[in-house]
């Protein structure tokens, strides 16, 4: 599912008043994002406890900071950045961060297809997902699913647009792998 970039930002006033103390405001800001923050966190930590923790402490860390959010970017790119840098922060915690490795960011297609052509199941998709680095996963959820450019993905991950590039690919080359690898070598991986 993608989002219409018509309704992926909340309204100026909304924000404005949200910035000036207006708590009800900062709830319907919150709710506006929710459901994509929830997606992002919980790609990232898997794990629904652990999610709706890590989603808390980015409301408290979003709502303590919100009088200096400049505006630089949009609300909801700035909201995507912190529930990723809390996520990771639990990852680290629990020691479950991936970094990328040489062999991960030299992944080579095994078919010619492109990823997008071949899922027709979402669970090959969900397992595919769930198999690529953290850092892989959530720019595919945030540039192919949300529909935000390589500038707002890089902003909201904190790493240069060619970065992004390269991880997309890396991404896009390991799905390839996954996605056309025969299942009975998927479930003996796995």
């Amino acid at each position: 599912m993608t989002y219409d970039p018509a309704e992926r930002e909340i309204d100026e006033q909304t924000v404005s008043a949200a910035r000036r103390g207006d708590g009800e405001a900062f709830v319907r800001m919150l709710k506006h994002y929710d459901s994509r923050l929830r997606a992002l966190a919980f790609r990232m930590l898997r794990d629904p406890v652990l999610m709706d923790d890590a989603l808390q402490d980015a409301s408290i860390k979003a709502y303590q900071s919100l009088r200096g959010f400049r505006g630089d970017s949009e609300v909801g790119t700035w909201l995507y950045r912190i529930t990723y840098t809390t996520c990771l922060d639990y990852l680290r915690r629990e020691r479950r961060f991936q970094l990328l490795t040489n062999e991960d960011s030299l992944a080579q297609a095994t078919c010619d297809d492109d990823p997008c052509d071949i899922v027709t199941r979402w669970a090959e998709l969900e397992d595919a997902l769930d198999r690529l680095p953290v850092e892989q996963r959530v720019l595919v959820i945030l540039v192919h699913q949300y529909g935000y450019d390589y500038r707002t993905a890089a902003e909201v991950v904190g790493v240069p647009e060619g970065t992004v590039s390269s991880r997309l690919a890396a991404a896009r080359a390991r799905l390839r792998t996954l996605l056309c690898e025969p299942a009975y070598v998927r479930e003996q991986t796995s």
